[in-house]
C-alpha cells in the first residue's frame, strides 16, 4: 500500500536528505529553513510502498492549531516530487497517496505551484490556470528581441554600469534601504523581512542555486535582482529599483547580465 507520512527534519534519514538537497532547488532543505524567518515551519511529506521511502515533497506551514496552511513552495516558487529509489514506481499511484495524505492531514488551506505539471486532479483539489513569461536564453550569441532594450543595455554598459554578485558584507545596508524605498514607492509594506535577506544571503553563499546581483553607485544600490536557478530553468524572483538611478538603465542591465552569466557554458 503506499501512503504519505508528514515529517519534520528530525524524522528525515541522512539518505532522504541527501537526496532533498541534491535534487532540485524546490526539494532542498536550506530553503525550505529560510521561511522561519517569516514564520513558517519546514516539512516533508514522504511517500512510502511497504514503509519503502519511494518519494518525497518539501514544503512550509504557516499557522498555528486549526488554522495551518501548507505551501509547496512560497510565494511563486514551485512544487516538485524528489524521487527517493532508482527502482520504477507507478507516478499516478505516489501522487494520488501524495494528495490523499496532505488533504487528510487537516490543513486549512494547501497551495501546489505545478509548474512542471506533475499533478493530477482529484476530487479535493481545484486546479487554477495561471501564466508565467518565458525566455530562451540557451544561444551563445542570445540577445533580447527588442531593439530598444538593447540600446538600453549599451548605454548602461557606456556609463560603467556592472553587475556585481551580492556580498552581505558589503551590499547589505545597501540593499534593505533599496528594498524599503522600493516598496514604500508601490504603497505597501515589505512583503519580507530584514532578517529574511540576511539568512538568504547566507544561502547564497551555501547554495549557488541562489543567483544574486546588485548594481552599486557610490554607496547606494541602484537595482538588484535575485534568481533561483533550477537544472536549466532560472526564476526572476524578486527585483528592486531605485527611480533616482533608473537614468543608468540598472534593471535593464542585470536582466541582461543575469541571462549572460546563467547561460550553459559550452
Amino acid at each position: 500500500m503506499i501512503t504519505a507520512t508528514r515529517c519534520v527534519l528530525s524524522q528525515i534519514s541522512p539518505e532522504i536528505a541527501a537526496r532533498l538537497n541534491t535534487g532540485s532547488f524546490w526539494h532542498s532543505l536550506g530553503f525550505a529553513r529560510l521561511w522561519h524567518t517569516m514564520g513558517g515551519r519546514e516539512v516533508v511529506w514522504v511517500v512510502s510502498d511497504k514503509r519503502k521511502p519511494i518519494a518525497a515533497m518539501s514544503g512550509v506551514e504557516f499557522g498555528r492549531g486549526p488554522v495551518v496552511r501548507f505551501q509547496a513552495m512560497p510565494d511563486g516558487c514551485y512544487f516538485a516530487l524528489c524521487p527517493l529509489t532508482d527502482d520504477a514506481v507507478d507516478s499516478a499511484k505516489v501522487i494520488a497517496a501524495l494528495l490523499d495524505g496532505l488533504y487528510h492531514y487537516g490543513y486549512v488551506k494547501i497551495h501546489l505551484n505545478d509548474y512542471f505539471g506533475q499533478l493530477t486532479p482529484t476530487a479535493h483539489f481545484t486546479p487554477q490556470p495561471q501564466a508565467t513569461l518565458l525566455v530562451d536564453i540557451s544561444a551563445p550569441d542570445w540577445q533580447p528581441p527588442d531593439k530598444a532594450l538593447q540600446s538600453e543595455i549599451r548605454k548602461a554598459q557606456r556609463d560603467g554600469v556592472e553587475a556585481e554578485t551580492f556580498e552581505a558584507s558589503a551590499h547589505m545596508k545597501a540593499f534593505l534601504q533599496l528594498m524599503h524605498a522600493t516598496e514604500t514607492r508601490h504603497g505597501r509594506e515589505p512583503k519580507y523581512n530584514d532578517q529574511f535577506f540576511a539568512e538568504l544571503a547566507r544561502l547564497a553563499i551555501e547554495d549557488k542555486r541562489v543567483h544574486w546581483l546588485q548594481v552599486m553607485r557610490g554607496k547606494e544600490a541602484a537595482a538588484s535582482h535575485i534568481y533561483f536557478v533550477d537544472g536549466e530553468l532560472a526564476l526572476h524572483w524578486q527585483a528592486y529599483l531605485d527611480k533616482a538611478h533608473s537614468a543608468l538603465k540598472p534593471n535593464q542591465f542585470l536582466l541582461y547580465a543575469a541571462a549572460d552569466g546563467l547561460r550553459p557554458q559550452e
